[in-house]
């Protein structure tokens, strides 16, 4: 954390006097006002973006995980995804009009990567109007130190079931890029328990049927310029994108910039509070040998019958690097000891193969224990992550 620093400013009060006896009237510049804010002022235009990513992303039939990074900033660290689609035809439930019941018994048991609201999904169709078990696909990620949300609903889901809802509870209306913005008054709050507080501020695109939540206004505002081409977007080409586009027929994953997951081990050790015997312990589990660094990092799954195959992947800008890293990484994926855990990662998941594909891109096929994704997501969620430390 960054140290607060109390910043000492002196203004000189100088009184300019001058043989007028009037005094002068001084003009202070009047703000720009903010594009969200003006929206929201009584008779303000309504306007559409000329350009809208998610609308190009659902003409060219582009992937689920594609149309979700088409319109996300290119500043993110991080996005889990879940093709619920997927899912639902995994668990052998009708897409259109899963069994709730059975859905949410099997969701709590898999626990996918990105999941809105977990602990209210037996009542969130009640409360709210839509639920998991209308959502083709699903997106979570962070505008600065803001959760956000991206949810595609069905084709054929009636939005009135959502904005009656919104209504009920007082949130007000506006206009944003094309977008319908609800948003509740801040501490005005009524319904803290019985969904995330990311609601607060919902955006819908009524023809793409999207919805994006966030509890900052700012974070919704992000996401709906990036749509639009007004702010920068996360690049197909880019390490995210080239690694979504490896993964993105997976049921769940998870894509991370270095930023995020490559850490040297000591820092990696510190943020987990690893100390004394277990320290040791730890140590000894890793072989002493220099890694490289990766562009990006990816785990998901997908779920065949009755067993969960589980995939991560990290992608090097050189061949040489990953080819060296491939027999490293994969004797601490064997033996290394969890660090959060202190329990070796076999305790979560096992290795099933380990790969170089396409010169630059290490892989490696796991089975989480018990076929169970969570197990995967425990360690991902926890960036308990030594098999992937960096220099």
């Amino acid at each position: 954390m960054k140290r607060n620093t109390r910043l000492t400013v002196t203004l000189a009060a100088a009184v300019l006097l001058t043989a007028c006896q009037q005094p002068t009237q001084r003009v202070r510049p009047t703000a720009t006002p903010d594009a969200w804010q003006v929206a929201q002022t009584s008779g303000a235009p309504v306007s559409k973006p000329e350009k809208s990513a998610i609308q190009a992303a659902l003409a060219a039939k582009a992937s689920p995980l594609t149309q979700a990074l088409s319109v996300l900033p290119d500043s993110i660290e991080a996005v889990s995804f879940t093709d619920w689609a997927r899912v639902k035809t995994s668990f052998g439930l009708d897409v259109s009009k899963p069994n709730l019941a059975a859905f949410v018994v099997q969701i709590k048991q898999k626990t996918p990567f990105a999941i809105y609201g977990l602990q209210y999904l037996d009542s969130h169709v009640s409360n709210w109007g839509w639920g998991t078990a209308d959502l083709l696909w699903e997106a979570a990620t962070r505008v600065g130190d803001n959760p956000v949300y991206l949810l595609k609903l069905r084709d054929d889901f009636d939005l009135s079931a959502i904005t009656s809802k919104l209504e009920a509870h007082k949130f007000t209306k506006f206009a944003y890029q094309g977008a319908a913005i609800y948003q509740h008054p801040a501490g005005t709050q009524d319904y803290d328990k019985t969904t995330q507080r990311a609601i607060n501020v919902t955006a819908i695109y009524p023809d793409e049927k999207l919805l994006v939540l966030s509890y900052q206004s700012k974070s919704v505002q992000l996401i709906l310029e990036t749509n639009a081409a007004l702010s920068p977007a996360l690049s197909a080409t880019g390490a995210l994108g080239t690694l979504a586009s490896q993964m993105g027929e997976l049921d769940s994953v998870m894509l991370a910039r270095p930023t995020l997951t490559c850490r040297t081990m000591e820092t990696m050790i510190n943020e987990q509070g690893v100390s004394g015997a277990t320290l040791k312990n730890v140590q000894a589990s890793y072989a002493n040998q220099t890694v490289h660094a990766y562009d990006a990092l990816g785990v998901g799954y997908q779920i065949n019958t009755d067993k969960t195959i589980g995939q991560i992947q990290m992608n090097y800008a050189k061949a040489d690097d990953a080819k060296a890293d491939l027999p490293i990484r994969q004797g601490n994926i064997e033996k290394g000891l969890s660090l959060s855990a202190q329990q070796p990662y076999s305790a979560f998941f096992t290795l099933d193969k380990a790969e170089i594909s396409g010169d630059t891109q290490m892989r490696f096929t796991v089975t989480p224990v018990e076929n169970l994704p969570k197990n995967l997501w425990t360690v991902f969620s926890r960036l308990d992550l030594a098999f992937a430390r960096c220099p």
